[in-house]
């Protein structure tokens, strides 16, 4: 993946590799990554067709337009995308796999922006494969609040077939770009005003302490 906002996050999470083939939600140290922080969301599966966002950052919660802590991670999709992205969610967690996935965020105006979504999936203080770090690349400023997002491509990664430092078996799966339903944002929040993005401020995590259940 082209930005360099995953490069940290991705380094540390292949370091914490180096005993397990999935890292522990605990072991993750933000202080590692501090350049990605506004960009990236901590989620868990309630059920098999349930992911909840434990914990968001900032970046995140303007570019869709509310407080995201809470929400289901399909929420943040269109309607013709939550299946798909779904499929992926239940990949990443039941393989394991890291999924790199392109989309598109689309706006109040219908202005759409590329973007890039690393998911990378974590063991919880239980041992199961049930909680995920997702970070988005960093989205055009141009955009208007609120957005919802699409998938144009996905690139599928068994854990199993990467080495230590990362490296592929030859075990990636790609699947190609596919169609969509024209755009169909979302914007049921009428306390939030659409608004253009500007400067983003300092980075820190929106939600308070991630505490496991």
């Amino acid at each position: 993946m082209k930005d360099p906002v995953f490069n940290n996050l991705l380094a540390h999470w292949h370091a914490l590799r180096a005993h397990s083939d999935v890292p522990n939600r605990a072991e993750i140290d933000p202080r590692v990554f501090p350049e990605a922080l506004e960009n990236i969301f901590i989620s868990e599966m309630i059920n098999p067709d349930e992911y909840r966002i434990r914990l968001a950052g900032l970046e995140i919660c303007q570019m869709i337009g509310l407080e995201v802590r809470g929400q289901p991670v399909l929420s943040l999709m269109q309607d013709s995308a939550r299946e798909k992205m779904g499929l992926i969610l239940s990949q990443v967690l039941n393989r394991p796999a890291i999924a790199e996935i392109r989309i598109e965020a689309v706006d109040l105006n219908d202005r759409a922006s590329a973007m890039e979504l690393l998911l990378l999936p974590l063991r919880s203080d239980l041992g199961d494969v049930s909680r995920m770090i997702g970070c988005f690349s960093t989205p055009a400023p141009s955009l208007l609040s609120p957005v919802k997002l699409r998938i144009r491509s996905q690139k599928i990664i068994p854990v199993a077939g990467l080495d230590e430092q990362g490296g592929q078996s030859g075990l990636a799966e790609t699947q190609a770009a596919f169609g969509t339903d024209g755009p169909k944002a979302i914007y049921s929040n009428p306390d939030i005003t659409p608004r253009k993005r500007g400067k983003r401020n300092h980075l820190r995590i929106v939600g308070g302490k991630d505490q496991e259940t």
